[in-house]
């Protein structure tokens, strides 16, 4: 390795190059906001990566390049409330998640109008079998 580029590995300088913007791969060397970033990633991001999937890593890591000093997973998703509900499951603090189009909520469980319906169809089972009993 030429001194060159020990010198450009060492100080990060090509992910200066990068506008600020930083991945899983990026070398950081001495630049403490590519480091603080990568921290961002690897405590946001990286746990979740295989249970949401690619889109939502790539999502999370530019997000940690907008502000890096997220902690949790809820900091990231928490953003869009109502996003966070209908798409990962995640209840955000403060927020009443209402019921998803084609159900409905009773006692604060969601049901759906097919579980409704199931249940319905197997009282009526259940009551046709005990008259002929």
């Amino acid at each position: 390795m030429s001194l060159l580029s020990s010198l450009l590995t060492s100080t990060g300088s090509f992910d200066k190059l990068r506008q600020g913007y930083y991945d899983e791969g990026s070398a950081c060397g001495f630049v403490t906001e590519c480091q603080e970033t990568k921290d961002c990633m690897f405590r946001v991001c990286a746990p979740h990566q295989d249970a949401y999937g690619g889109t939502f890593f790539e999502n999370c890591i530019r997000a940690c390049n907008e502000d890096r000093f997220m902690q949790t997973l809820e900091d990231y998703v928490c953003k869009n409330p109502q996003q966070a509900w209908e798409l990962y499951g995640i209840t955000c603090e403060g927020y009443k998640a209402r019921a998803s189009k084609g159900s409905f909520k009773i006692l604060g469980r969601e049901f759906t109008f097919l579980q409704i319906a199931s249940a319905i169809l197997l009282m009526i089972l259940i009551y046709i079998i005990i008259q002929r009993i």
